[in-house]
């Protein structure tokens, strides 16, 4: 009997888990100095995604993790000063953009998890107009450029006011090249209801009514963002310096009249002008005003400089609203632009087919899947709500005329194993050239979608054929289908250096692997012409599988 007891205790000892230590050390990058006072955060991931502990390191930059359950992780380690970083994170603002899971068993420590931290930069100067007098209270931004399904654009980093004598610092910016530009006196300091004497002794002038709020300038001193000079921050840089002229120039207006209009006051019609720069349509918000009901006149003012698509369109407070549209380009350069003439047209219908290998799609296949019909200058007009309805039909309503591309969202085709094969209207192929409507359609898009996609394996080494782990890969499809965008692939390499990519379409690709590519920038048919020669060309049959090695290639940082 004891000697049962005993086994049935020791029995008990083995199946009770020990709890695992991770521990590492936080460092400048460069140099491998210890950073002390890091703030170091250990996430679970995959079944117990959530749940986090936090550790300080100590003046030696080590951190201690105890008692931790057998699981996968990720840790994060930030400081004031420095760029957030994961674990196995290779490069600050590169593709990927983030680390390593670790895995641990019951009972296993992870030691010696080294995290080094990028220093940041700071930029500061004065903002003053020609004559040397400073612009108090003007809103600084920093801009970078980024990618959004195969466009480029500006999005906002940091932003800092002036102060009275003009001068402003903008600090904690990731390395990278930025556009530095300057409002003046667009930021508030004082409560809403401030009377006009209290906005103005805070440094917050009252426009009169009849001006307009002053323009955004780009550094060194341009109102045309296509003029600015890029600056190029390094880490830790401090650089003083950084003037940006500023004109008093308030903006310009805009003129003209709405043609075709509906006969009724309830029909309210409106317009809208955006830069066809697609750089600015990331962050600005189009410049609208209402059309008089009577006379079909508008006016929209403080409108800068450049290049717009100007929109008109009848207002869509229900699905059964009627709805009219047009749009003309307009130049506008250092006058009032008058007398512009827009005629509302009418709307289509716009039926596609899809067909998976010669069977029409099943209503549920359908509903899974987020079709795509994008005008062509970059930006999306809403038309109407799609319906579906009978299988394998989807219809778009209300699309005015214009150019557009047509695509179905990459994830929700590839949930279902399938691939885009082809993409027709009329005798032309979407795949490869725009959709141009100008009249009432007369025929669908057809869509074939493939159940039998290819798949490439493969492994990244470097120029010493050593594996290399967290490095972006990119398969980027044959020159003819590059506007497809939802035809390139992104991944990463697992801690062996192997990656993959499934449910491909049939064809010809090049895959790239770049250390320290901006995520996205491989959209850019410059930035590709670089590389084009040393990426490694493949062609998958349908269904076929291939096994590549592909060498990195090192991309210059700003």
């Amino acid at each position: 009997m004891y000697r049962l007891l005993a086994a049935a205790l020791l029995l008990i000892q083995v199946n009770v888990s020990r709890p695992s230590t991770i521990e590492g050390l936080v460092v400048k990058s460069g140099n491998g100095d210890p950073i002390a006072l890091a703030a170091v955060e250990l996430s679970r991931q995959g079944d117990g995604r959530g749940k986090s502990v936090v550790a300080g390191t100590d003046a030696d930059g080590k951190f201690i993790f105890r008692n931790i359950a057998a699981g996968v992780y990720r840790i994060t380690a930030t400081r004031p000063g420095f760029v957030r970083s994961e674990y196995g994170q290779r490069r600050v603002n590169g593709f990927p953009g983030g680390g390593l899971d670790i895995t641990v068993a019951d009972g296993q420590d992870f030691r010696n998890a080294r995290i080094p931290l990028t220093e940041t930069a700071a930029i500061y100067g004065r903002v003053a107009y020609a004559n040397g007098k400073p612009v108090p209270n003007a809103n600084v931004t920093a801009y970078q450029y980024e990618y959004q399904n195969g466009r480029r654009g500006l999005e906002i980093v940091k932003q800092a006011a002036t102060n009275d004598l003009g001068e402003y610092r903008l600090f904690w910016l990731p390395p990278g090249s930025y556009i530095l530009s300057a409002t003046p006196g667009l930021v508030t300091y004082v409560p809403a209801g401030a009377s006009n004497s209290e906005r103005i002794a805070a440094g917050n002038p009252i426009p009169l009514p009849d001006e307009d709020p002053p323009l955004e300038n780009y550094f060194p001193g341009t109102l045309d963002i296509a003029a600015a000079t890029a600056i190029s921050l390094r880490p830790a840089d401090n650089r003083g310096g950084t003037d940006i002229i500023v004109s008093p120039v308030h903006g310009l207006s805009v003129r003209g009249v709405v043609l075709n209009r509906f006969n009724s006051s309830t029909i309210r019609t409106g317009v809208s002008l955006r830069s066809r720069n697609s750089a600015l349509s990331f962050y600005r918000n189009d410049r609208s005003a209402l059309v008089d009901s009577t006379t079909g006149k508008f006016e929209i003012h403080g409108v800068p400089p450049g290049s717009y698509y100007l929109t008109a369109e009848t207002s869509r407070d229900t699905d059964d609203s009627p709805y009219r549209h047009a749009r003309i380009e307009v130049d506008i350069g250092d006058k009032d632009v008058e007398n512009l003439t827009i005629s509302l047209q009418p709307v289509f219908d716009l039926a596609v087919h899809v067909s998976i290998d010669g069977r029409l799609a099943e209503a549920g296949e359908m509903e899974s899947m987020e079709f795509i019909l994008e005008d062509f200058s970059g930006w999306t007009d809403g038309g109407g709500p799609a319906k579906l309805p009978s299988p394998g039909v989807l219809v778009f309503t209300r699309v005015p005329i214009g150019d557009y591309r047509f695509g179905i969202f990459p994830p929700f085709v590839n949930s279902l194993g399938l691939y885009m094969k082809s993409v027709k209207f009329g005798g032309i192929d979407l795949m490869r050239d725009e959709l141009h409507l100008d009249m009432s359609p007369t025929q669908p898009i057809e869509v074939l979608l493939g159940a039998h996609p290819a798949s490439v394996f493969g492994h990244v080494v470097n120029g010493k054929l050593e594996p290399q782990a967290n490095i972006g890969v990119v398969l980027v499809p044959d020159v003819p289908l590059r506007k497809v965008w939802g035809l390139f692939k992104s991944t990463s390499t697992g801690a062996s250096g192997d990656f993959q990519f499934k449910r491909l379409a049939p064809g010809d690709y090049k895959i790239f692997s770049w250390e320290n590519a901006k995520p996205g920038i491989w959209h850019d048919p410059e930035f590709l012409l670089q590389y084009e020669s040393r990426g490694t060309s493949v062609h998958v049959d349908e269904g076929g599988n291939l096994t590549v090695q592909v060498t990195s290639i090192v991309v210059p940082e700003p």
